[in-house]
This record gives C-alpha cells, sequence and structure tokens, in this order.
C-alpha cells in the first residue's frame, strides 16, 4: 500500500481516474484531501424505532457530545485499485470531536455519509466547512469495486436498524 501524494492525486484528477465534484485543488493537501461537511444533518435521537432524524440548513449547532451524521459535500469516484481512509481534520480533534475509523472501498461512488461526535463544547459547524481528510492509497492489485447499498448515493445514507 502507498499513501498517494499531493501531485499523485491532481494527476489522477487531471486524467478523470479519481473523481471529486465539486473538485477544488485548494482542498488538496500533502497527503490527501480536505472533504466539507454538505446542507444534511442527521442527529441520533436515541429512539430504536427512528434512531436519526434529518435536518436540512447551511449552519448547525452541536449540543455537547452529541452524535450526528453527515454527508460530505463532495462526490467521491474511487477507481478499482484506490482506497481511502477518512481521518477527522486535527482542528476538530482537538476540540475533543471524534469519528469512528472509517475506511472508503476500492471502486466507492457516492458522497461519504460520516458519524460525527461532539466534543464537550456546544459547536456551530457550518455547510461548506473542510472537517475530514481523506487519504487515499492503493491496492497491491485492483478489486472487485464496491457495490453494495451506499453506493451512488448523494447526501445522508441512514443506517438500517436494527443491523
Amino acid at each position: 500500500m502507498v499513501i498517494l501524494s499531493k501531485q499523485d492525486i491532481l494527476r489522477l484528477v487531471e486524467r478523470g481516474r479519481l473523481g471529486v465534484e465539486p473538485f477544488d485543488s485548494n482542498l488538496v493537501k500533502e497527503n490527501g484531501i480536505d472533504l466539507r461537511m454538505g446542507k444534511e444533518i442527521a442527529r441520533f435521537t436515541g429512539d430504536p424505532q427512528q434512531p436519526y432524524r434529518k435536518e436540512q440548513s447551511s449552519i448547525f449547532t452541536l449540543r455537547p457530545h452529541e452524535t450526528i451524521l453527515f454527508a460530505t459535500l463532495e462526490y467521491i469516484r474511487l477507481p478499482e485499485d484506490l482506497m481511502a481512509f477518512i481521518q477527522l481534520r486535527s482542528t476538530f480533534a482537538r476540540l475533543g470531536c471524534t469519528i469512528p475509523p472509517t475506511v472508503v472501498d476500492a471502486g466507492f461512488e457516492g458522497c461519504l455519509t460520516v458519524q460525527f461526535r461532539n466534543g464537550p463544547l456546544p459547536l456551530t459547524l457550518q455547510s461548506g466547512t473542510p472537517v475530514l481528510h481523506l487519504i487515499l492509497a492503493t491496492l497491491s492489485r485492483p478489486t472487485v469495486p464496491y457495490k453494495r447499498p451506499y453506493a451512488g448515493k448523494r447526501g445522508i445514507v441512514l443506517p438500517t436498524y436494527p443491523p
């Protein structure tokens, strides 16, 4: 596995092998791409009958330790020989926020839905804010592309409950 550099990422986007829409070259960093929060969240309700409640806005205020799902503004298209790890940008980690370990399978296409847990302070998030960092890595050989339920979606994809 090799983690891609800024130059590798820009070259793949330019050649059309890696899709990121909308694409902003300023979000490509030394070893990954910053991804922005979209205009929709789903707040965890704690109700087994309806565990999440969706909301649309350009600004969201989160309570301390609140758990939400959000979809990235960017629609991603990975080729069959590229996978990715999603990390929280350090600015948010320093505020006590967390996301679970998250992998994007090779061949995935769609907006990414990510669980986000707020830290100990109220936090206001604005749509378009870079919250995540996508680290891209090559596979030893191409694999069968991801074609499961989350593929090709825009906006938040809620989990099936119970799983």
